[in-house]
């Protein structure tokens, strides 16, 4: 499932759950398929926007308990359920099932897209045409408002899962030898200029984002391979920096071979959760389970994931890290 939560407020107006269908890929950051996303809504504004993929129908009663936890957990008033498919019978009978259960969380309104038209499944057979209502994605007022406000949208989702696939097999090589030269160098370093190094090179980061060299990727992905070293520098994550942390570690991420993937590609995973960027957390999750699956800081996403829990979570977990991290950090 991903859930993406909007970490600062950007304010678009909308009239109703129509709008809403417009802003879709700009909350999920790409343009959904053969999907199902629910809205959460608490006090008139999105708190958050989940998505799954659009499961069997006999599957209905336990979408309907993570749809539930994630209401609850997130203090809904209203929900909007949108189906994206290029097949209404396909989703009739889920739809049908969603709507009944989701009745107890105020559900306002349940739409199914099929790409170019949309009808509400909730409406008496006046409220909407026959043959739908015509949209073209990414063509509104809105859509232009939400690029303007800064929100952005990849083509679909298997764009975002492409952007943390790591370097491409041609330059597996090159990298590697990148990769053992540093691991050597990084063995003769104490712990403590191991997290002094890691920390001063996240520090000069954030002071003026640049491009890593290849050199900084290898060397930042061979550092946090220590796990005090790692949680050093996931220590150093604020929501209000929290798209530079994003920048930072999707680099590192893409130019990291064998077996350093782990700590970078969770680190890139809580920032794109701090951030808001269910999608991209997600897609860093999907590849930690062909990586190593047993890595305890996907553990912890996955369950971030599962309950829902909104980036502003991170600022009690964080200080209880930092007040045990930040000694050994000096």
């Amino acid at each position: 499932m991903t859930v993406h939560k909007p970490t600062e407020p950007v304010r678009l107006t909308t009239s109703g759950p129509a709008d809403l269908l417009e802003l879709v890929p700009y909350l999920l950051g790409f343009r959904p398929e053969e999907s199902l996303v629910l809205v959460v809504i608490r006090e008139r504004r999105v708190a958050l926007t989940a998505r799954v993929d659009i499961p069997p129908a006999g599957a209905a009663d336990e979408l309907l308990e993570r749809f539930g936890q994630i209401a609850s957990s997130n203090d809904a008033s209203a929900l909007v359920l949108f189906a994206f498919s290029e097949s209404r019978v396909r989703i009739s009978a889920l739809m049908a099932d969603l709507i009944e259960g989701l009745r107890m969380y105020s559900l306002m309104d349940a739409i199914y897209a099929d790409g170019s038209r949309w009808w509400s499944l909730m409406c008496s057979q006046d409220c909407c045409p026959e043959d739908g209502t015509r949209y073209q994605p990414g063509t509104s007022r809105l859509a232009a408002e939400a690029v303007y406000a800064g929100l952005s949208t990849c083509s679909s989702r298997a764009e975002v899962a492409a952007s943390v696939a790591g370097p491409p097999a041609c330059e597996q090589t090159q990298l590697r030898e990148l990769l053992e030269a540093e691991t050597v160098q990084v063995r003769t370093f104490s712990r403590v200029r191991r997290r002094r190094e890691a920390v001063e090179t996240v520090d000069r980061f954030l002071a003026r984002p640049y491009g890593l060299s290849e050199s900084e990727c290898a060397r930042l992905s061979v550092l946090v391979a220590d796990l005090e070293v790692r949680d050093a520098a996931w220590s150093m994550m604020t929501r209000a920096a929290a798209d530079d942390h994003v920048n930072l570690w999707r680099q590192v991420v893409a130019r990291t071979v064998s077996p350093m993937e782990s700590a970078p590609l969770c680190l890139l995973g809580m920032a794109a959760w701090i951030s808001g960027n269910g999608a991209l957390m997600v897609c860093c999750l999907e590849r930690m389970t062909t990586v190593d699956p047993g890595y305890t800081m996907a553990g912890l996403l996955e369950d971030i994931n599962r309950r829902g829990l909104p980036p502003t979570a991170w600022d009690s977990l964080v200080d209880s890290m930092r007040a045990e991290i930040g000694p050994l950090v000096g």
